[in-house]
């Protein structure tokens, strides 16, 4: 029986998949499977793993229909023999030392069931962005989640027992939002300050279409309080953060009057602060002169 189960969703990125499976195959820690989830790709992704990994005992390559990322995750859940599961997506990078890490802080902290590591977002060209980790290393409730949701699915958890809630079939996107709310609120989670992941920005990412995350933003916001029982004061933390998320999205996509109305509810729930003032002015001055100010600069 391994200790480690690492489950990987695919649909679609034959491109990204050798780098990504090679990375999780080239950990200094050894004792894992690796359980790789096709939802159903229609791109050469079979032939893909079969050339380049047909011989490598510790990957098992499970093909089935198209139910999206929710199900498939599920999928790997029910079929993981591990100890520990290790959510990992299939357009990203695990650095060598990410399973090691993991198991020394299992074995120092024993009683926790939850573990997360920080990880770097980076364009192809090599310039790293901001990941928004903001915690000292320890154990933590789940009070950061309020805020949203940081650490991704990019999580590890004890499988044995399965968790109470799977992932919820009716989101693919802030599901990994959700799933940690679910099961993390009656529990707590050991979150490491070490950088072992690498999360590749790119076209293709789920967050990248704007309206589709201000929408499944404000569903999963309105799923979670009818789901878990907040108090006032986290309702309006909650509601709060995701109005300011869905503003910044409104903004990405240069819909400045969506964007405005967003914020100004960020603001009535949340009050003043530094980092609206910020947001407001990037919204009001707009992308094309923000790049202009930025090219001057430059100069």
């Amino acid at each position: 029986m391994p200790f480690f189960s690492i489950i990987i969703p695919t649909y679609n990125r034959a491109n990204y998949l050798v780098e990504t499976l090679q990375s999780v195959l080239n950990q200094d820690f050894t004792d894992f499977e690796l359980l790789l989830i096709d939802d159903g790709s229609t791109d050469n992704t079979a032939q893909i793993v079969k050339d380049n990994f047909g011989k490598d005992q510790r990957l098992q390559y499970f093909q089935k229909a198209n139910e999206e990322r929710s199900v498939a995750r599920n999928f790997g859940l029910n079929h993981a023999k591990g100890n520990f599961a290790v959510f990992f997506d299939s357009d990203d990078l695990m650095h060598s030392n990410h399973l090691s890490v993991l198991y020394d802080r299992i074995q120092k902290n024993p009683d926790c069931r939850f573990f997360a590591c920080r990880y770097q977002i980076q364009e192809k060209n090599g310039k790293t962005l901001n990941n928004d980790w903001q915690f000292a290393e320890g154990l933590h409730d789940t009070q950061f989640l309020l805020q949203g949701n940081p650490i991704g699915i990019l999580i590890c958890l004890n499988i044995k027992p399965l968790p109470k809630y799977l992932f919820s079939p009716k989101f693919n996107i802030c599901e990994d939002w959700i799933f940690n709310w679910q099961n993390m609120r009656s529990s707590k989670i050991y979150l490491i300050n070490e950088l072992t992941m690498t999360v590749w920005e790119h076209d293709q990412r789920s967050m990248r279409n704007n309206k589709v995350a201000i929408d499944s933003r404000l569903r999963a916001t309105d799923f979670l309080k009818q789901e878990i029982p907040f108090s006032e004061t986290e309702i309006k933390q909650l509601e709060g953060f995701s109005y300011r998320f869905c503003a910044i999205h409104a903004h990405l996509d240069q819909n400045r009057s969506q964007a405005l109305r967003f914020l100004q509810k960020t603001i009535q729930k949340l009050g003043f602060r530094k980092e609206f003032i910020i947001l407001l002015v990037k919204i009001l001055l707009g992308k094309k002169i923000l790049d202009r100010i930025k090219n001057y600069l430059k100069l």
